[in-house]
């Protein structure tokens, strides 16, 4: 029987996930984790999807700006624009890397393995080689 997440536990997860390295320091760091989110999509101002994740980790207490940096990447619908933005996104050093979407995880993950890619939207990750399996979706 499979199971699914809903959008609400998908970003409550991923907040988790992105939140656990910033919890388990013990000391208060001088500097700001940088999260990078990449999207398919065009901007048009406010985001459901980002507005929901900032919203998640303001839950967990942590604060864009203060605790936590983002920078945003959006292919405004060109499919080409996708890997010379996941190259950018990748030198940038994020400390976790939000992936909208199955062809920005792609694009992603042809060009880090050390940098976690967070995506609530992927289809047959193991086939696509994102993940090594449903059960156990550490890194391949």
């Amino acid at each position: 029987m499979a199971t699914t997440l809903r959008r609400r536990d998908f970003l409550a997860l991923g907040s988790a996930i992105i939140a656990w390295p910033l919890a388990s320091l013990g000391q208060v760091s001088a500097k700001r984790r940088l999260i990078a989110w990449q999207s398919s999509l065009t901007h048009t101002g406010s985001s459901p999807y980002i507005d929901s994740f900032l919203q998640g980790m303001r839950d967990l207490h942590y604060v864009e700006g203060r605790d936590f940096e983002m920078v945003y990447r959006f292919a405004e619908g060109y499919q080409n624009r996708i890997p010379a933005l996941a190259e950018e996104v990748v030198r940038l050093g994020p400390d976790v890397i939000v992936a909208t979407a199955v062809d920005s995880a792609v694009a992603l993950k042809k060009l880090t393995s050390s940098v976690p890619i967070v995506s609530g939207a992927l289809a047959d990750a193991v086939h696509l080689g994102l993940i090594a399996s449903e059960a156990r979706p550490g890194a391949m």
